[in-house]
């Protein structure tokens, strides 16, 4: 090859390169193709994608791109085989899918739909370049057909095409494809992809960002938090509201928790301060009073007692009389000396004899029904009223009741022991040594404890009924600094220690 001929292949080489370096993009070098005729919905009209044919384009091997009411892209699928549609006999269209942005030029072959047929062998177009551009559309590089009537198809953008590029549901619309999601979820900015609520909707909350079931994004606080007014913001609860507290509220570990004054005690809904006696009447059945400590004391109307459970005031006991029995230290006289015991309380007037008791719970049937002759009746005026033939039953029946009911608490005398509730617990107490403290008195010599009945205000004064066999002795015990207490000196020997105490 001579000096001459290797200059003329070397320019042209040059040529080329610089044409392929300079070469402008399609997307913003096409011509615009808007005939509406082109539309699958157009049947026969003579036209012709060929030089010389009818609304054939001058030039042809170059980038188009589709616009106006014809459509915006050429079909994926056969328009219909039978042909004579988009305003000519053969029907061309893209027997392959369009590309997305990323995959830039892409080469799809066209078939020409007639007679039956929907890709003929005798009636072609050279394969298309396709390339999708930024603005979401697409331009052709066409060529020229291979005869008439053969033309080029367009259709509306649809869902047919690429699902829409929806990530999820697509709708075909008048103007183009319009994309939805699942309840869940939300459209991304493309409107075409959908995503959680919480990655297109930035609340800007302090903590956690949650995703809703309803496709909504809400701020949400770790344990022990609680939401502002913002409803962006995470706060300690009982910076929030007062943590919804109607008093005291305080930070823990699983949140906020309501404290009340010692007067008043938390409401079922863990949260409101009130009076004990404003739940539920303190669970008493008549009158509720609330004290100082925070607790519900029932009581009943004059006619009525207060039942066992300390809640009830029994309807029963309205017509019932009481006999007291009790305990007390024996004296020189005959009125009743310290109190040192509190026997059960014995209520006449129906069935049953019951008992309230200060120190314990009886209920004590009516296990002892002649106490005194019935010849006792007889003595009755038939004169007298109501009220005094009810206290000469209260007589007959209360004295012998109290010494038998003595009888039956006190069987072991004054070793019986009691289990007594204190601020410490429950403890296991012998009665000496609870008479002892009642006392708060050394007593030695002893003196025997004695049982007094008292018929109650209607009927009388307290009378003495039965001494117990046992001499009470009790001692006085300090020790510095650390105890001072009274207590039961079994031997009655004058002679007390820590040791009696302990050993009770």
């Amino acid at each position: 090859m001579d000096k001459c001929n290797m200059l003329v292949l070397y320019s042209l080489s040059i040529l080329f390169f610089f044409s392929n370096c300079f070469a402008q993009d399609p997307c913003s070098s096409y011509t615009v193709i808007k005939d509406a005729w082109r539309s699958v919905s157009y049947g026969y009209q003579g036209y012709c994608d060929r030089p010389g044919g009818k609304g054939a384009r001058p030039q042809y091997n170059k980038w188009f791109r589709f616009m106006g009411p014809g459509g915006t892209i050429m079909p994926e699928s056969c328009p219909t085989p039978k042909g004579d549609v988009c305003g000519t006999h053969v029907a061309f269209w893209i027997n392959g899918k369009h590309p997305t942005l990323a995959d830039g030029v892409v080469t799809r072959p066209v078939c020409g739909a007639y007679i039956g047929q929907c890709c003929r062998s005798d009636h072609t177009a050279p394969s298309a370049k396709i390339k999708m551009c930024p603005g979401g559309f697409y331009v052709y590089y066409l060529g020229q057909t291979s005869g008439c009537h053969l033309a080029y198809c367009t259709v509306t953008s649809s869902c047919s095409i690429r699902h829409g590029d929806c990530s999820h549901a697509c709708t075909d619309t008048a103007a183009s494809p319009l994309c939805s999601c699942p309840l869940n979820l939300v459209l991304d900015s493309d409107n075409k992809t959908c995503v959680k609520p919480c990655k297109v909707n930035n609340i800007n909350c302090s903590h956690t960002c949650t995703n809703t079931q309803d496709g909504k994004a809400v701020c949400t606080c770790p344990s022990g938090m609680a939401l502002k007014s913002d409803e962006k913001t995470c706060a300690m609860q009982c910076s929030v509201n007062n943590g919804g507290c109607s008093h005291k509220c305080v930070n823990g570990k699983n949140g906020a928790q309501c404290l009340c004054p010692e007067s008043m005690v938390l409401a079922p809904n863990k949260t409101t301060c009130v009076k004990p006696c404003d739940l539920n009447n303190g669970d008493c059945s008549h009158i509720c009073q609330n004290t100082e400590d925070g607790k519900a004391v029932c009581s009943c109307p004059p006619e009525l007692p207060l039942g066992l459970d300390e809640k009830t005031c029994p309807q029963g006991f309205a017509d019932a009389y009481r006999c007291g029995c009790s305990i007390h230290v024996e004296t020189p006289h005959t009125r009743k000396g310290s109190l040192l015991f509190n026997l059960p309380t014995l209520l006449y007037g129906y069935h049953d004899l019951w008992a309230e008791d200060v120190n314990g719970t009886f209920q004590v049937l009516d296990q002892y029904p002649n106490f005194r002759p019935k010849m006792m009746q007889k003595r009755f005026k038939k004169d007298i009223d109501e009220q005094e033939r009810n206290c000469l039953k209260i007589y007959r029946r209360c004295p012998q009741d109290c010494e038998n009911m003595a009888k039956a608490v006190i069987d072991d005398g004054l070793s019986t022991v009691f289990t007594v509730k204190g601020t410490s617990g429950s403890k296991t107490i012998p009665l000496g040594q609870i008479m002892c403290e009642r006392l708060l008195a050394p007593l030695h010599p002893g003196r025997r404890p004695i049982v007094f009945f008292d018929p109650g205000p209607k009927c009388g004064r307290p009378i003495s009924t039965h001494f117990l066999q046992d001499v009470l002795c009790c001692g006085h015990l300090r020790i510095p600094n650390l105890l001072e207490t009274y207590v039961w000196n079994k031997k009655c020997d004058g002679q007390v220690s820590i040791k009696d105490l302990i050993a009770g």
